[in-house]
């Protein structure tokens, strides 16, 4: 093979014609092209080579180059090649673009397996291509062009001839130099950007005014937004007090048919439920703006909500949040896909490959992929330019201070009890689980489901053993194969006997009621938050006894209820407590509060971040003093400290602070409830005769 030529030899190249029958005909015998894309390609007979149809001829002429001869197309060769690299892009009112070739030759011919993975996906059922996303036809047209490739649309939308959203009136609030960025940024990247700011940095008000900017551009028209229910009309009242906007609030009160006229208004506000059951009635409107708020709600691919996003042919989409990593990096893929389809490539090939490692664990470890510190900087540079984050430390000086205590309580004398039981329980579990997955026994590994169970009952145990009790009741009820099997188990009969004997005592929930008594009467208003359901109620009920005033916010109680609550908190200064589940962890606004109390802190610090914003937010005129609970010597200390350490990978790729991963491998275990690895390794060994090799150091 010999280099490309330069221009000046360019004359002495012999000329290789490609007639009307796509028949190759050198001027003089050469040997069959071994060069290139085209060595698999073009068969060698009769001294002549057969140009396939779908090949691009920008690629085979630069091969023939490389190889030392000038390829010349006639016309009727470039008009037939033309006419069979092109495609129909067809869209179905239903949401889906189905992808065609226009001569019926096989798209992997005439699209590379780049192409294919990163944009299209098969459907078995109708045997056919269609796109992963309708709202990724802008970039696969594009990238198509680039590779020679026509594209012809087919019944696509048009225009909407619904009333396209008017603004009239200016808006009533002034954007800080931060946010007035965010909206230039939106508008840099053509509507399509992501905005991850962090917690309480009015991410809505930026998403509004970038959607104003965009209608005064004539680049868009009618916009929908999607939000977790419990922010619904948050985003109306801003919309409504500081934009003098008029959105439409869709919720499933409204019956079917009220619904499908309500989606003819030019600017909806609906969750992310509603979105999915009624995506159908959606697409018939014509919306071409989608604003995402909170969309780690579809992070994962495959879920029927994020289906419903992806099947929106829209041409603006602006995703908000500022927990864009809450489990593992592969969901930041996913999101910025969503906006900016194929941005990072293919997933696996492109994406993990390049910015990722991936370490073997032991044999039942599900291995999740870590950041590779190679190519970090690469990765950081690349998000940058899809999305912008800002901390509220860096972009507002004048926000009052956040204080971070953390309150260490021993556990009762009941609570060790059961703790106990449950942590002896564990081990065992993880021992089965580990030994049916060396034993490379086909099928799900049983074991796993009970280790998760077990993780959620020493956490409830550390909140209060009632919970416990409570869950036994239950499986004594249930009617199942799983609660009968609990039922015969010794884990079981030993909770109940030991429960029986137990006096209630909870030094956690005492030491809360002497601090929450202490700070009500310097006439602080204090946010108590817990993951139970059952621990609000508890709370509540034992501040009511104390005398003081407390308001529940939590799923168990209806939209207008938890609506009402919330107003008297937030209106009458005699209601010192509002007492929340993670319910209210998305987007509430709490500036009138001034203290925060975890009760138990979730496993995931992006989620104690969120907590934390609803008060530590623009608005806040107070210091603000964030109280953590933990019982000593279980489950509760040593996940903060393993957590602490997985916060870094967030920091690495966004610059700031949040988590990576919620789940624990076996060297975390070991730290959690003190697995002896040796000791493991020999008691699988004599059970079970199988040698237990890991990839970690047994210490």
């Amino acid at each position: 093979m010999r280099a490309t030529p330069s221009s000046e030899h360019k004359s002495e190249l012999q000329r290789v014609i490609v007639n009307r029958s796509l028949i190759i005909r050198p001027p003089s015998h050469i040997p069959e092209p071994t060069f290139g894309i085209l060595k698999n390609l073009i068969p060698y007979r009769d001294e002549a080579f057969h140009h396939p149809t779908t090949l691009n001829p920008e690629v085979a002429k630069a091969a023939f180059l490389e190889a030392g001869f000038n390829l010349v197309y006639s016309r009727e060769a470039r008009k037939i090649i033309r006419e069979n690299r092109s495609v129909l892009f067809e869209y179905d009112p239903t949401g889906y673009v189905w992808v065609k070739s226009q001569k019926d030759a096989p798209l992997r011919e005439l699209f590379d397996d780049k192409t294919l993975k990163t944009y299209l996906v098969w459907s078995p059922y109708y045997d056919c291509y269609r796109l992963r996303q309708s709202g990724s036809t802008p970039f696969v047209l594009k990238y198509l062009k680039e590779q020679g490739i026509e594209v012809t649309l087919k019944d696509f939308p048009t225009e909407s001839p619904l009333t396209g959203l008017a603004i009239t009136e200016k808006a009533n609030v002034k954007l800080y130099p931060f946010q007035q960025k965010a909206v230039e940024f939106v508008l840099r990247n053509d509507g399509r950007a992501c905005i991850f700011d962090e917690m309480g940095l009015g991410k809505t008000i930026s998403a509004t005014a970038a959607l104003i900017e965009l209608v005064s551009a004539n680049k868009a028209r009618r916009a929908i937004i999607a939000a977790p229910n419990a922010v619904l009309e948050q985003w109306r009242d801003e919309m409504v007090n500081k934009f003098s906007l008029n959105p439409t609030l869709v919720t499933s009160r409204y019956r079917l048919e009220e619904r499908t006229k309500l989606y003819a208004e030019p600017l909806i506000v609906i969750n992310y439920e509603l979105l999915r059951t009624d995506v159908e009635l959606i697409l018939k409107e014509a919306f071409d703006t989608l604003i995402l708020d909170e969309v780690t709600r579809v992070k994962n691919w495959d879920t029927q909500t994020s289906e419903a996003v992806k099947r929106l042919p829209v041409r603006n989409v602006i995703a908000l949040t500022g927990t864009p990593l809450e489990n593992h990096v592969g969901e930041l893929y996913n999101i910025v896909n969503i906006v900016q389809p194929g941005f990072f490539g293919r997933y696996h090939e492109d994406f993990l490959a390049r910015y990722t490692t991936r370490s073997t664990g032991l044999g039942w470890q599900t291995a999740h992929p870590s950041i590779n510190p190679y190519t970090l900087s690469e990765l950081r540079e690349k998000l940058a330019k899809v999305s912008i984050r800002r901390t509220k430390s860096k972009v507002i000086k004048q926000l009052p201070s956040l204080t971070m205590e953390y309150v260490y309580t021993e556990p009762a004398r009941n609570q060790k009890m059961i703790y106990e039981i449950l942590e002896t329980s564990l081990g065992e579990t993880l021992i089965d689980e580990y030994t049916f997955s060396v034993n490379q026994t086909e099928g799900p590994n049983p074991f796993t489901a009970n280790r998760l169970r077990l993780y959620t009952l020493l956490r409830e145990a550390c909140a209060d053993i009632s919970m416990i009790a409570g869950y036994l009741r239950r499986k004594q009820r249930e009617d199942t194969n799983d609660a009968r099997l609990l039922r015969q188990s010794a884990v079981f009969t030993k909770l109940i006997h030991t429960l029986a004997k137990l006096e209630p005592e909870n030094a956690k929930l005492a030491e809360l009621k002497e601090l929450v008594k202490d700070l009500a009467e310097q006439e602080h208003k204090i946010v108590v938050f817990s993951q139970f359901v059952p621990v609000i109620k508890l709370v509540q009920d034992e501040l009511e006894n104390e005398g003081i005033l407390c308001a529940a916010y939590h799923g168990q109680i209806s939209h207008d209820e938890r609506s009402a609550n919330l107003k008297r908190f937030i209106e009458h200064p005699n209601i010192t407590v509002l007492a929340s589940t993670d319910a209210g962890q998305f987007g509430l606004n709490l500036q009138v509060a001034d203290v925060i109390i975890n009760y138990d802190l979730p496993w995931n610090p992006a989620r104690l971040q969120q907590r934390i914003a609803r008060i530590h937010r623009i608005g806040q005129a107070n210091k603000v003093l964030a109280i953590n609970f933990v019982v000593k010597g279980t489950i509760e200390e040593h996940v903060r400290e393993i957590l602490e350490r997985k916060r870094k990978v967030f920091k690495d790729v966004t610059v700031s602070d949040l988590t990576e991963t919620e789940t624990f491998g076996m060297d975390e275990l070991r730290e959690l409830f003190g697995v002896d690895m040796k000791k493991l390794a020999a008691n699988i060994q004599q059970r079970y005769g199988i040698r237990m090799e890991t990839s970690h150091n047994v210490n």
